[in-house]
């Protein structure tokens, strides 16, 4: 009997090693081995400063139908844990987010924030290969700090559940810059900012924390550097734009809400324009746009601004359709060798709708000028092109056309709107299919000095109201 058990052992040890040293059959193709799981996670640096406790490991769990990984914030090693057949696993994606209850002042991988209040005291730095995730439902209150962003920032907060950006006093904002920069924000509140210094010493070259211009009182986009702000909200932000573009190509402004910030809301200058569907009210200026700055501006509402609803100077070619401009001091003003193209937009008890000089070409299609001081005024060399437009109840001038401004009228509709231009220009007009109706034609020439006097004179509060708070 002895001699059996020493048998079964025997076979048992043998074909126990027998088994462990056998080689693994070849993986399907496709199939990753085992250790193309084990992802390194560093632990960041923490230095800003949290409303909320320091976690000394914050695990998160990540899974799909094949795997799932459990990591932890610190340096110990993510394990891999297989819920189902490793043939059945064509990738396994890399992870490499790291969860953080505080936020480190530089980040050089993926972290994401975990929702709360958070007091920074000192600037964010992403560089060009780290990301922020912000999480719906987070604050951050800045104390003279700010983000600069080389690298992404993704802040997706919900409509129930806004990223909010504020400050007890001041500061900075949030700058995205370089060819490898993205910033998305959505369902973003952000009040406050004072902006970023920027010098534009020609086209194509972009410093940024110099200069004697604060730009981007919320938001600043400069060199070739991508994004989206969509469903946002920005008021009291300071400096030209509290959303400014330098150079950049592809950033979407979408369905936000830009009111009673100081400056212009939106300011940008070399860069092409997404500008659809925001509501833009009650800051100093709407848009202003420079230095060959090109794209759409469409279905927004733009109204209640002392100076300009929108401004175009400086080489900027412009696609302006579908909009509402409602008591604005200037709804249009376009100057300095710009061009603009003013399609089926709805004009509404503004000062003036639209000013064309400088030796800038304005093509304005299928408007409507309703109730304003002065509906139309092309002046010093302006090219000025109408094409089925109507205008009426203009209290002083419908069209005004002076000192060799070019114009050609086809097909307008003007009532109840006096027009006054020079006999050259009235011979021009008078015999283009337009439809004069209660109009009155004067040939008198007005001066700009004249023209400027008068519309000091205007009743201000009239079209665009009283003082905001």
């Amino acid at each position: 009997m002895h001699h059996v058990w020493v048998v079964l052992l025997f076979i048992i040890v043998f074909g126990c090693s027998t088994v462990a040293s056998k080689p693994d059959a070849p993986p399907e193709q496709g199939s990753p081995s085992l250790s193309d799981a084990a992802i390194s996670l560093p632990s960041p640096e923490i230095t800003a400063t949290s409303s909320l406790p320091v976690a000394e490991a914050s695990k998160h769990t990540e899974e799909n139908a094949a795997f799932s990984i459990s990591h932890t914030t610190n340096s110990e090693r993510p394990v891999a844990v297989l819920s189902t057949d490793i043939s059945k696993i064509s990738t396994i994606p890399k992870i490499d987010i790291v969860f953080v209850k505080e936020i480190p002042s530089t980040i050089e991988s993926t972290v994401q924030l975990a929702p709360g209040e958070y007091n920074i005291t000192q600037r964010i730095q992403i560089k060009p290969n780290g990301k922020l995730i912000l999480s719906p439902g987070t604050t951050l209150h800045f104390q003279e700090a700010g983000i600069v962003c080389l690298g992404t920032l993704i802040a997706q907060g919900t409509e129930s559940k806004p990223i909010i950006f504020d400050t007890p006093d001041s500061w900075d904002n949030i700058t995205i810059a370089g060819p490898q920069a993205q910033g998305i924000l959505e369902y973003c509140e952000i009040s406050g900012g004072l902006g970023m210094l920027l010098d534009v010493p020609d086209e194509g070259r972009y410093i940024i924390g110099k200069g004697k211009m604060a730009v981007g009182g919320a938001i600043l986009y400069a060199d070739q550097s991508t994004g989206a702000v969509r469903h946002c909200k920005f008021t009291h932000n300071f400096s030209l734009g509290c959303i400014a573009l330098a150079g950049v190509q592809d950033v979407q402004i979408h369905d936000n809400f830009l009111a009673q910030n100081e400056n212009y809301a939106i300011w940008a200058t070399y860069s092409k324009l997404d500008v659809y569907r925001n509501t833009i009210a009650q800051n100093q200026g709407g848009i202003v746009t420079l230095g060959k700055s090109k794209g759409k501006i469409a279905q927004n509402k733009i109204q209640q601004h002392r100076v300009h609803g929108i401004l175009t100077d400086a080489r900027s070619e412009l696609s302006i359709e579908e909009n509402t401009f409602t008591q604005n001091s200037v709804a249009i003003l376009s100057e300095q060798n710009s061009a603009v193209s003013i399609k089926r937009n709805q004009f509404k008890s503004n000062m003036i709708g639209f000013i064309g000089q400088k030796t800038s070409s304005s093509s304005l299609e299928d408007n409507i000028f309703q109730n304003h001081a002065i509906a139309i005024l092309a002046e010093g060399f302006h090219s000025l092109q109408m094409k089925g437009n109507k205008i009426q109840d203009s209290e002083l001038f419908g069209l005004v056309f002076q000192e060799m401004s070019a114009v050609e009228l086809i097909g307008n509709q003007i009532i109840r709107s006096p027009c006054c231009c020079d006999t050259r220009q009235m011979a021009q007009i008078q015999k283009e299919q337009n439809q004069w109706i209660d109009s009155p034609l004067d040939t008198k020439v007005i001066s700009i000095s004249e023209m400027r006097a008068l519309r000091d004179n205007i009743n201000e509060e009239k079209y665009i109201g009283k003082d905001w708070k």
